[in-house]
C-alpha cells in the first residue's frame, strides 16, 4: 500500500476504483490512505436489482485510477476501463500489484488503445475503419500510420491510414483515405455513358465527376499552387487579369478527364454548349496571342486533347463501377527522378485506395536522396 501511495502521490486523479474481487480491498486501503473516494467495478453488470456494474463513488467527469491485483491477459482490465468510460470517466489508468508479463496482455492493451481510443481534440473515438485496417495489416513489417482527422476541415479528409511492408524485394505502401461524407459529394458521379473510358490505358489517371467546378479547392490548394490562397481568390484573379473564367470552364467539362503521366497530356470531354472553353481555346492556340502556350491542342467530336500524348482506343476497355470517380494503374513510371515505381489508385464513394510498389534498391536510393 505504501508503494502505491508513493507512486500515486505524483498523479492527478479523483477516484480510486478496485476490480472485483481481489482488487477491492487494495483499492479501499489506498483510498483511505490518500483520503480519496472509492468505487468498485464488477466484471459484468448485475443480473438483478439495479443491474449496475459499478458501485460507490461517482465516476462521471472524474479521473480514475483502477487497482488490479494481477494482470494476465489484460481482459479484466480492459473491461474495467470500458465500464468506467461508459460511466463518463474523463480518464482511466490501470495499476496492478503483479503482472505475468504475458505477450497476450501487451497485444490486447495495444490493440485496444489503438482501435478504440484514438484521440481527437481530447475525445476518444471508436472507428471501425481503423479497427478493420489494423486487423488486416497488423503484421506489416513497416508498421501502420494513422491520421484521424474527424471533425476537422482539411479538404474533406476524415481519416488517413498508411501501412508498409516488404515482399519479394519490393517495398509496398498501402494508403486508404476516407473522406467526410458531406465533402465526398463533390466526387458524385451520375454519368452513365463514359465515353473516355475506352481510351484509358496504363500510366493514365481517369477522373469522372458530375461538376468539376466543385473540385476548385482541391485543384487550387496550397500544395499545388504553393501559397495559402483561397481557391475563389485564384479564380477571381484569373478572371480579372486574364479574362478567363476558370469556374465556368470547369462547369463546361462533361464529367470526364484523362491525364496521361508519360507525356503530360490531357483528354477532356466537354459539353455541347461550352462557350467559355472554346473562347479560351481560340486564345491559347492563336499564334499572335500573348496567351499562346505552344501546347498541341485538338478538338474533335466534343473531345479536347492537350499535349503530345496519344490516347488510343483499347480493345478491352476498363470496366469501372458507377461510383468510381478516380482510377489509374501506373507501371514503371518515373517518380521524382526514379524509375520502376508502380502504383494503383481507386476512388469510389467516399474512399480512395492507393497502392505503391517500389523495388527495394530504388527505395534505398530515394531514401538517400531525400
Amino acid at each position: 500500500v505504501e508503494e502505491f501511495v508513493k507512486k500515486l502521490s505524483e498523479k492527478d486523479f479523483d477516484v480510486v476504483a478496485g476490480t472485483a474481487t481481489a482488487g477491492i480491498p487494495w483499492a479501499a486501503f489506498i483510498a483511505q490512505a490518500m483520503n480519496k473516494p472509492m468505487s468498485y467495478i464488477r466484471g459484468e453488470k448485475k443480473a438483478h436489482g439495479a443491474g449496475r456494474q459499478i458501485e460507490g463513488a461517482e465516476l462521471a467527469g472524474k479521473k480514475v485510477i483502477v487497482i488490479e491485483d494481477l494482470i494476465s491477459t489484460g481482459g479484466s482490465s480492459i473491461k474495467a476501463v470500458e465500464a468506467a468510460r461508459n460511466e463518463g470517466a474523463e480518464s482511466v489508468e490501470i495499476m496492478a500489484i503483479f503482472s505475468y508479463e504475458f505477450d497476450k496482455a501487451y497485444t490486447n492493451f495495444g490493440e485496444k488503445n489503438i482501435k478504440d481510443f484514438i484521440a481527437k481534440d481530447g475525445k476518444y473515438l471508436y472507428n471501425k475503419e481503423i479497427e478493420d485496417t489494423l486487423d488486416i495489416r497488423r503484421d506489416n513489417l513497416l508498421g501502420t500510420f494513422i491520421y484521424n482527422n474527424s471533425g476537422t476541415d482539411f479538404y474533406g479528409v476524415n481519416l488517413l491510414i498508411n501501412s508498409g511492408t516488404v515482399e519479394d524485394g519490393k517495398v509496398i505502401s498501402d494508403t486508404k483515405i476516407v473522406l467526410d461524407e458531406k465533402e465526398s459529394e463533390i466526387f458524385k458521379n451520375t454519368k452513365e455513358n463514359r465515353e473516355l473510358l475506352k481510351y484509358l490505358g496504363k500510366n493514365d489517371i481517369y477522373i469522372s465527376v458530375d461538376d468539376f467546378s466543385k473540385l476548385d479547392k482541391i485543384i487550387f490548394n496550397p500544395m499545388v499552387i504553393g501559397a495559402n490562397i483561397d481557391s475563389k481568390t485564384v479564380i477571381t484573379l484569373w478572371k480579372n487579369l486574364l479574362g478567363i473564367d476558370i469556374e465556368e470552364i470547369l462547369k463546361e467539362i462533361d464529367g470526364e478527364v484523362i491525364y496521361g503521366l508519360e507525356n503530360n497530356s490531357f483528354m477532356i470531354k466537354i459539353k455541347d454548349e461550352a462557350p467559355e472553353i472554346r473562347r479560351v481555346l481560340a486564345m491559347v492556340t492563336d499564334k499572335n496571342s500573348s496567351l499562346n502556350t505552344g501546347f498541341k491542342i485538338e478538338e474533335k467530336d466534343g473531345i479536347i486533347q492537350i499535349g503530345e500524348g496519344k490516347f488510343e482506343e483499347n480493345i478491352k476497355p476498363y470496366s469501372l463501377d458507377s461510383d468510381t470517380f478516380i482510377y489509374g494503374e501506373l507501371e514503371s513510371v518515373n517518380i521524382v527522378g526514379f524509375d520502376g515505381v508502380e502504383a494503383k489508385i481507386h476512388g469510389e464513394n467516399n474512399k480512395i485506395d492507393i497502392k505503391v510498389t517500389i523495388p527495394v534498391e530504388v527505395f534505398k536510393e530515394i531514401m538517400k536522396k531525400y
